[in-house]
């Protein structure tokens, strides 16, 4: 009976741990509409490193950005490294000011593709980091 109980909490305790929230969550810089809206949370669309971009670049460059919730920055920041070298750049944004973001966008924006792709964008994030639906 003991080992029943045993298995029985074991495998409840695996549930429960499965349904847990990531604390983590990347993106791509497009996820946040166009970098007219977008630069004033995450930043210019080009290297972070660089002065300034491409004023035609043949490919934009692959930005990720990173939205985080009940971990501290720091902690993102080391799983998440900026490397020049690599070209891999990341931005850091918290949960709040992702969702307080996409909420006054969405509400400002007025080109519904783009409407579009911020919602979809606000419920990813909810439902990743909050285990939420997204509504």
């Amino acid at each position: 009976m003991r080992r029943i109980a045993a298995v029985v909490l074991g495998c409840l305790s695996m549930v429960a741990c499965g349904s847990k929230p990531a604390t983590t969550l990347v993106l791509d810089y497009e996820d946040f509409g166009p970098q007219v809206a977008a630069h004033e949370l995450i930043g210019m669309a080009w290297w972070q490193w660089d002065p300034h971009g491409d004023p035609a670049p043949a490919q934009p460059n692959p930005i990720r950005v990173v939205v985080y919730r009940d971990v501290p920055l720091a902690e993102v920041q080391r799983s998440f490294p900026v490397v020049e070298a690599t070209k891999q750049d990341f931005r850091y944004v918290s949960y709040e000011d992702a969702t307080a973001y996409l909420d006054r966008t969405i509400r400002e924006n007025v080109v519904p593709e783009v409407t579009e792709r911020l919602e979809k964008t606000r419920a990813k994030i909810i439902k990743e980091l909050e285990g939420g639906d997204g509504d």
